[in-house]
């Protein structure tokens, strides 16, 4: 049964994003009970998986519930659907989507807060730097993503109320110029946080919390996540689908997420 639980945790990140985009929307009175009992399922689940680890596990519980507790909040996007494709949807979702990135502005500081306490617990051994660079990188990251999120959130409802009401037609250029520079922005938190995590997974690697195997998989996958992140929009379809997906802000909280489950689960088996 608890292998059963540390499989389903382990997999709610990649389900919420496939029901997310797949049923394109649930309405609030049926997705926001789901979501909430669903929260308490998780939490109630990650912590008989922390018990199950025994007492060496106690020091990490904090810092992996950290990484863990974002994607509790992220689940309730499996309702919302993808982003709107159009000033005039997103206007008609306005306040959905500034739930949207007022959880993912919560999930940023909870994260930051969680590689913080992260490099702490490590730095009683003085062999590696990866989770200085890793709580450093996320430093950077944090306010550049808390931005983005606010320019998704709160910025572009009041740019597109505006626009509708004056049918303004090219866009502004100071609305295209304000768009370009937080694209760069959002591309550079994400990777920042892709590579982040990478370095988190050497260190958990170097402590003996991560298996020389599954710290190699965690680089090579969020090096290549950064990477995409970069990908231009008029590249290939397949590539640049690939680029957009990566820079989805709640992807790249997956790795750390993971990483949690990792860190609570050392005894039992998992990592």
């Amino acid at each position: 049964m608890q292998r059963i639980a540390a499989i389903y945790l382990a997999l709610v990140p990649f389900l919420a994003a496939a029901i997310g985009f797949g049923l394109g929307g649930v309405p609030d009175f049926v997705s926001v009970p789901v979501w909430i009992v669903h929260s308490l399922l998780m939490v109630w689940l990650f912590d008989r998986q922390s018990k199950a680890g025994g007492a060496d596990n106690a020091s990490w519980t904090l810092p992996a519930f950290l990484f863990f507790v974002p994607w509790v909040l992220f689940t309730l996007f499996a309702g919302f659907g993808p982003p709107p494709s159009s000033p005039e949807l997103w206007l008609a979702a306005k306040t959905q989507q500034q739930w949207r990135y007022a959880l993912l502005t919560a999930g940023t500081i909870l994260l930051s807060i969680g590689f913080s306490v992260f490099a702490g617990r490590l730095e009683t051994s003085d062999k590696s730097s990866w989770e200085k660079t890793a709580s450093v990188l996320i430093g950077i990251a944090a306010p550049l993503n808390i931005l983005n999120m606010l320019y998704w959130g709160f910025y572009l409802p009041v740019a597109f109320t505006d626009f509708a009401n004056t049918s303004a037609l090219p866009r502004p250029d100071w609305y295209l110029a304000i768009r370009a520079i937080f694209s760069a922005v959002g591309v550079l938190s994400v990777a920042l946080i892709f590579i982040a995590t990478a370095c988190a997974a050497m260190a958990m690697k170097n402590r003996g919390l991560l298996k020389k195997n599954t710290a190699t998989a965690y680089v090579l996958v969020n090096l290549l996540a950064a990477a995409s992140a970069f990908i231009p929009a008029d590249w290939p379809a397949a590539l640049a689908g690939a680029g957009y997906f990566v820079t989805i802000p709640a992807i790249s909280f997956i790795g750390p997420y993971l990483l949690g489950l990792d860190l609570i689960s050392v005894r039992t088996g998992r990592g």
